[in-house]
């Protein structure tokens, strides 16, 4: 269950993130338009057109907004549910949470004492700036996963976009990434195109920039439409 613990940082707040970074390709190939966040889509092996498809879904915040060095994973404040390894069945069903986002630099090092009684102890702990709970790192979402056709994807990502970070999402200031397996046609188009290396670095990575998204919607085309057209391109 979370609560509001009694916590003892171990050290202070960092200026910006040094954990969890990633370079993020459309940064870098045009860092004049620079999106707040990127909402980064990973398919499973499989995938087609019309699902239903298996995915993993990631909010990452800008390196440039936070004026660092790469762009850096957001946590949702969510227990996640926890798994047996070997059998697969369910050992812990994550409880409470607020959904909005929770930044990387507000996962430190802390010494927490629950509300509920139990020992003090030092762990990583995940602080939401929204509602002020604290979660133990590893029980926090980190990734959604889903599995869904791919019109009922486009909704997602549409709320994603368009809900602000105390609900969850990125509130209108995020790129869309899309990633596949090795053995994806959009995958092998980067190795066609790029080479091998390339194509591992990027993951086959098909980009739908903040700039082009605010573009097409002000023309008058739905999100939604112009997201599900995006997945099925």
């Amino acid at each position: 269950m979370i609560d509001k613990p009694s916590i003892r940082w171990d050290s202070p707040q960092p200026d910006a993130p040094d954990v969890n970074r990633e370079d993020s390709f459309l940064h870098k190939a045009d860092p004049k338009y620079v999106a707040d966040y990127k909402i980064q889509v990973m398919f499973a092996k499989g995938r087609t057109t019309q699902g239903p498809n298996a995915c993993g879904i990631q909010i990452w915040e800008s390196g440039r907004k936070l004026h660092g060095g790469g762009d850096t994973l957001s946590r949702w404040c969510a227990e996640k549910d926890l798994f047996d390894p070997k059998t697969g069945k369910l050992t812990r069903r994550g409880t409470g949470g607020c959904g909005g986002l929770i930044p990387d630099y507000m996962v430190r090092p802390g010494t927490g004492q629950s509300k509920q009684g139990g020992g003090a102890a030092k762990q990583l702990l995940a602080q939401c700036p929204h509602c002020g709970a604290v979660i133990p790192a590893e029980f926090t979402t980190d990734v959604m996963l889903l599995k869904m056709t791919t019109d009922d994807l486009a909704d997602v990502l549409a709320k994603l976009w368009r809900d602000p970070p105390e609900k969850g999402g990125v509130g209108g200031e995020g790129d869309i990434y899309l990633k596949f397996s090795p053995h994806d046609i959009r995958y092998q188009a980067v190795v066609s195109k790029l080479g091998m290396q390339k194509a591992r670095e990027l993951r086959g990575l098909s980009i739908y920039p903040l700039a082009n998204i605010l573009k097409d919607t002000a023309a008058g085309s739905a999100l939604t439409e112009r997201f599900r057209a995006f997945l099925k391109a």
